[in-house]
C-alpha cells in the first residue's frame, strides 16, 4: 500500500503541528534563555504538476509530479484534488523519512462519484526547522475529460 491510513496521515500532521517531530540536539549548556530564538528559520519551497488527462469510467489514478525543497527541515506535502463545486475528489501525500524530495505520486478517485471536467490540484506544504511552517503551493488547474 503506498499511501498511509487516513488516521497515520493525521497523526503525523499533528505531531508535525505541535513539534514532536522536530529531531535536534540541544547543546549541554542550553538553558531557558537560550531556547529556539537563535535558530534562524528556512523558507521551504515545493511545487506540484498535473497533467490533463482522460476521464474513464470506474475507478481511476490519475498521476502527479512534485519537487519539495525545505532544506533539511522536517517536511509533508498534502495534496488534493478538487472538482469545480470545491468538492475534494481525491488526495495525496508525501513527507521526508518516506518520500523523495522529487518523485511522482497519483490520485484516485470513481467515476461513480465524480464527472468530468476541470479540477483543481492544491498542495499544502508544512515543514518544522525548530518552528512549525505552513504554507500553500501555486494550484494548477486541469481538464479531466
Amino acid at each position: 500500500m503506498r499511501h498511509p491510513s487516513t488516521r497515520a496521515r493525521l497523526l503525523a500532521t499533528a505531531a508535525l503541528a505541535s513539534g514532536a517531530l522536530w529531531i535536534g540536539a540541544t547543546p549541554a549548556s542550553a538553558g531557558p534563555e537560550d531556547d529556539l530564538h537563535g535558530l534562524e528559520h528556512q523558507q521551504a519551497t515545493g511545487s506540484v504538476r498535473s497533467p490533463n488527462g482522460d476521464f474513464d469510467h470506474g475507478c481511476q489514478r490519475h498521476r502527479y509530479r512534485y519537487h519539495v525543497d525545505a532544506r533539511g527541515s522536517d517536511w509533508s506535502l498534502e495534496l488534493f484534488l478538487v472538482d469545480s463545486d470545491r468538492e475534494q475528489v481525491a488526495n495525496g501525500y508525501e513527507w521526508k523519512g518516506r518520500d523523495p524530495a522529487r518523485g511522482r505520486g497519483h490520485f484516485t478517485f470513481c467515476s461513480q462519484a465524480t464527472e468530468p471536467g476541470r479540477f483543481t490540484v492544491r498542495a499544502r506544504l508544512t515543514w518544522d526547522d525548530g518552528e512549525y511552517h505552513e504554507k500553500w503551493l501555486k494550484p494548477r488547474t486541469i481538464r479531466l475529460r
